[in-house]
């Protein structure tokens, strides 16, 4: 990988996570974080995925995955400034902001951009989206790790987004923990509208 590539994954990742900050103010209720986002109604903005996971590492078996957060907007992105935003649904669990806590406490996001980040070369141990698409890991300078899946060839969706990215932050567990955690709520993924 050369360097300029490594250094444009790193600004994403820190992009992201600025940007989820910036969005969000957490508070705490019956155990779930909840997240004040302020979405907005552009029509040059992605859709909400339309897929949702089944499992989440902090959800007990048999329990429901509860709705997720939603985020919408329009502030382009990119590298150049002029992706047409993200449509973003957020689970949360614990406050990660700070040490300590429980130890399955994390936030998963699972959005729809068109990112620099970008899904090829195709990783054969990620697992494809209910519609095939193929996609490959990213891990974020924090040790945070997301799979970032290209739209298939025929997309159900309409909009000018092109990817379709899963992501985990899991403070208090290892690296490599919180890469299995993460294909295991890609593998639960399943069709839903959005």
């Amino acid at each position: 990988m050369t360097r300029l590539r490594k250094h444009r994954l790193a600004a994403s990742a820190l992009c992201f996570v600025l940007l989820l900050g910036a969005c969000a103010s957490a508070t705490e209720s019956r155990g779930q974080a909840t997240y004040g986002f302020r979405p907005t109604t552009s029509p040059a903005t992605c859709n909400f995925p339309s897929y949702r996971p089944t499992y989440l590492p902090w959800i007990a078996p048999g329990e429901s995955v509860p709705d997720p957060t939603r985020d919408l907007t329009s502030a382009g992105g990119g590298p150049q400034g002029l992706d047409p935003g993200y449509a973003q649904l957020v689970w949360a669990f614990g406050d990660i902001s700070t040490p300590g806590g429980p130890a399955l406490k994390g936030t998963s996001t699972l959005w729809r951009s068109t990112e620099s980040v970008g899904s090829f070369p195709i990783d054969p141990q990620v697992p494809s989206l209910p519609d095939g698409s193929g996609g490959r890991f990213h891990e974020g300078e924090t040790g945070d790790w997301s799979i970032v899946w290209s739209d298939a060839s025929e997309s159900t969706y309409d909009d000018p987004c092109s990817e379709t990215t899963l992501g985990l932050t899991m403070p208090n567990l290892t690296n490599e923990e919180q890469r299995q955690e993460l294909v295991k709520i890609a593998r639960s993924l399943v069709s839903q509208s959005g």
